[in-house]
């Protein structure tokens, strides 16, 4: 008896050690927009952008790019305000007897809230295109909400090749990932996330929960356990080039070395 109660401690301890490691693998990151970036290319607009409508918490706009309209959602944050507000309501729930006194802490509450301005389908493109040296702003970042429909857009537009792995095959690792791809995952006949990848690292954001950089594919999966199938995109960069222009960095406030 007591052997196997020494064996299920140790097994135990065994798949502790081994989630925890594959956990402490995980680097967080700040998605907030970065506009000091100089990047070398941008897209090509063929119109301006149009404004669809003005909604409380985001504005619709649709942009003529990549020669197709994408319907982009600029998220409106005002955390001082919203901060405010929510202050005076936890004030009013004070009055009610049973209501438990919790102090409201605006740290906290910025911390919380600062993530909430981006989907998965956003941050997977803004950092693809941060790592092909492309301006992502103002279409893809911490500001921008975009869904499914718009992700696949763009797939549509980029990328040389599609294949769809069943969730089962690819956790047996019966498959070939690029050096860089675009995932989707999807469940049913729904598309529910976006990923970037490249070299080994998949790049996600769940939510309003802060964004993330992990070591494999089934840590994300679990919060999307109805997973079936795994969309590759493997990227074109030839096609990908007619989409972008050249960047001219302006360097006037540099003077001329001496010789």
């Amino acid at each position: 008896m007591r052997k196997h109660v020494n064996l299920f401690i140790q097994t135990t301890l065994a798949l502790f050690v081994f989630a925890c490691s594959s956990q402490s693998q995980v680097q967080y990151v700040d998605n907030l927009t970065r506009k000091n970036i100089s990047y070398q290319y941008q897209f090509k607009q063929n119109k301006d952008k149009e404004l669809v409508k003005v909604k409380k918490s985001d504005s619709i706009f649709n942009y003529h790019i990549l020669d197709t309209v994408l319907e982009i959602h600029q998220f409106i944050r005002d955390l001082e305000k919203d901060f405010k507000e929510h202050k005076a309501d936890m004030e009013k729930l004070k009055e009610r007897k049973y209501f438990q006194q919790v102090e409201v802490d605006s740290a906290s509450y910025f911390r919380s809230h600062k993530f909430e301005g981006q989907t998965c389908f956003s941050f997977a493109l803004e950092n693809f295109f941060k790592n092909n040296n492309i301006n992502p702003h103002p279409y893809f970042d911490s500001e921008t909400l975009i869904g499914s429909k718009t992700y696949l857009l763009v797939l549509d537009a980029i990328n040389l090749e599609s294949k769809a792995i069943s969730w089962k095959e690819f956790k047996k690792n019966k498959h070939n990932m690029p050096k860089e791809a675009l995932l989707a995952l999807q469940e049913q006949d729904r598309i529910n996330h976006g990923i970037y990848y490249k070299d080994g690292l998949f790049y996600s954001k769940n939510g309003y929960s802060r964004p993330a950089i992990f070591p494999d594919l089934k840590s994300i999966v679990k919060s999307y356990k109805y997973t079936d199938t795994v969309w590759i995109y493997t990227i074109d960069n030839s096609k990908l080039l007619k989409h972008i222009e050249a960047v001219k960095i302006k360097n006037s406030h540099l003077k001329p070395t001496d010789k």
